[in-house]
């Protein structure tokens, strides 16, 4: 599946937001910047969420799949926790593979989107990246 990234300034934060999150297909996911590292590891997160849910059809969520490897926890709540956006956040990245989703942030301004916030890449931190990522292949 083809999925794309941006990133974002949060305008606000409210029920209606989480509410649309819970009711979109695919890949959606608003990603707090604290919480992430560089691109690289937005797309390799990408990447294996794609691939764990072609393994695993039952899987309702490939959004708290993906803030998992992003997280490198196998517990959601706590990828949630520590990933997901709240009222604090400032900026993260939106990963969609629908438009349509998208606009829908920007439109009723919840979003605006921004210029890459965050490195490209930072390979010192490879292997506590990478390394992790794998932790979560292993225990599922």
């Amino acid at each position: 599946m083809l999925h794309k990234i941006k990133y974002f300034f949060l305008n606000k934060f409210d029920d209606n937001i989480l509410d649309f999150l819970k009711n979109t297909h695919g890949i959606f996911q608003l990603i707090d910047t604290k919480c992430v590292i560089s691109e690289i590891q937005t797309l390799e997160a990408i990447r294996k969420t794609d691939r764990f849910m072609s393994h695993n059809e039952k899987i309702r969520s490939p959004g708290a799949i993906l803030l998992m490897y992003i997280a490198r926890t196998n517990q959601i709540n706590v990828a949630i926790e520590k990933c997901g956006i709240n009222k604090d956040t400032e900026s993260g990245i939106v990963v969609y593979s629908d438009q349509n989703d998208l606009q829908f942030l920007i439109k009723n301004d919840y979003i605006r989107i921004a210029g890459r916030l965050l490195p490209y890449d930072k390979p010192e931190y490879d292997f506590e990246v990478f390394s992790g990522m794998a932790k979560i292949d292993l225990m599922h």
